[in-house]
Order: C-alpha cells, then structure tokens, then sequence
C-alpha cells in the first residue's frame, strides 16, 4: 500500500514508518528536516519498503548520512531524493550505502551536485546491477565531470544529466 500524509511531527514520522506495512513510502512536499529523516531512518531499518521518495524537503548533507545508514538495511528499489540540499558528500554517503543493492532507480535532480560524487558513482556503479536509471539533472556538474559519465554509455542504465550549467543539455543512454 501507499502511505501519503502530511506529517506535523517527529513522533507522527516515527509510528508511521514503524507501524507501517507499506512497500512504498511518499513523504514528499512535508517539509522534512535533518531531525524527521533520522527519526524516519530509524524507524524504517528492517522493513519492506521498496519505493521511498522524499522529495521536495529541507534534507541536506546530516540527513543523508542518517538517510545512508538506514538504507544498507532495507530491499529499495526506487528512492527519489531530489529538491534536497544534500550536496556531493551526501549523496556519496547514499551511493556507498546503495552498493551492491538491486536498486532500479535514484532520482537525484537538484539536490545540490557539483562534481566530487562523481568518482564515488562510476566506483558503485558496476555493483547496482539492476540499476536502470539515473536522474542527476538541474544540479551543477561541471562539463568535466558529465564527460566522464560518457564511459557508461555502453552500460543499460539511462543517466539523465539535462539542465546542468555546462551549457549543454546531454543524456547519457
């Protein structure tokens, strides 16, 4: 089942998640902070959930550390992270997390990318052997770095790297 409520507090996060039974879990647009994703990511650990979009909320770098920890603990195969301000280094903590999972899809437009996760992706990227796409766009990912995502082209994942400040808008498929 679907979950979709507007959360008022950390305790509301908490026994939602916990008491949850749902293999997806839409907390977008609820104004989540650093605090309601580590409550979320300690409530979330050992469950079924398969689909997370927490997109649209106030997670920055300190909420994807607690976002990461929990994710090495759950069978996810659809996360929507985008609209947060996690930076490189966050999303490097979720990528690392993410290694060796049968993660289908991260949807990661706007959060904040420049250009150091991208070492960190191409090393994780040969173990998310289900991963089929990839959405890294409306971030600010140097052109440098978008060229080096050019040696997946011969792997089945879609990247999408649209509307990044190099000028120019480039998939990668």
């Amino acid at each position: 089942g679907r979950e979709r409520r507007c959360l008022r507090s950390h305790t509301q996060l908490s026994t939602i998640a916990q008491v949850s039974n749902a293999e997806e879990l839409i907390l977008s647009n609820n104004d989540l902070d650093n605090n309601d994703i580590q409550a979320l990511s300690d409530s979330i650990s050992q469950k079924k959930i398969k689909r997370l979009d927490i997109s649209n909320n106030k997670m920055t770098r300190v909420g994807a550390e607690h976002l990461a920890k929990s994710l090495q603990s759950i069978k996810l195969k659809y996360l929507d992270i985008s609209n947060n301000m996690i930076n490189d280094e966050g999303f490097k903590n979720i990528l690392l997390a993410l290694k060796d999972s049968n993660i289908v899809s991260i949807q990661a437009s706007n959060i904040g990318l420049q250009s150091d996760f991208v070492d960190t992706l191409l090393n994780v990227l040969p173990s998310l052997k289900k991963l089929k796409h990839l959405d890294i766009s409306n971030n600010k990912i140097a052109f440098k770095e978008l060229d080096k995502l050019q040696e997946l082209k011969n792997q089945d994942i879609a990247i999408n790297t649209d509307n990044n400040p190099s000028g120019l808008s480039k998939k990668v498929d």
